[in-house]
């Protein structure tokens, strides 16, 4: 068993700045690593908005407590951010499935579709994102939230 810290990054590290309590061989590790990414953009990347703040905003959703929901929010490079725009999911994710067929790089590395099925869940993002719009925001959000909330009852079950 390993003690989960809360921690701080500094330069290329993690350095320990106090115990939460004893965990399951390995659980910290991988609950340290999820919630340092999802915090944390130093050198990681950008906060991006999953269903785009400006594509929100022209579509019926003008109000910030709308596009800034914690569920319409991963962390991504900054690169594909920028990629990415204002395009809704629809579109870049179309983008990333012709990308695994393809094999040609358009927005990030991926180019497996076990990669990104994986990816996906990792970050508690729902196979919907291909066809989330603004219509179907509302939808998304709640998918979303539920997938976050198994994860976080995930890693508390195996305390």
């Amino acid at each position: 068993m390993g003690a989960l810290v809360i921690a701080d990054r500094v330069d290329d590290g993690l350095s320990e700045v106090g115990a939460l309590g004893e965990l399951p061989q390995g659980v910290h590790l991988r609950l340290l690593h999820w919630l340092d990414s999802l915090v944390t953009t130093e050198q990681s990347g950008d906060i991006h908005h999953i269903v785009p703040k400006d594509y929100l905003q022209k579509n019926g959703y003008p109000d910030r407590a709308d596009y800034n929901q914690v569920a319409n929010f991963a962390l991504t490079e900054t690169s594909i951010n920028i990629s990415i725009s204002n395009k809704p999911p629809s579109i870049y994710m179309a983008e990333v499935d012709e990308q695994v067929a393809s094999g040609i790089l358009r927005l990030g590395e991926i180019v497996d579709a076990e990669d990104l099925a994986r990816n996906l869940q990792e970050n508690a993002v729902p196979l919907s994102v291909r066809e989330a719009t603004a219509g179907s925001y509302p939808e998304f959000l709640d998918q979303r939230r539920k997938l976050m909330a198994g994860t976080i009852r995930d890693f508390y079950r195996a305390l």
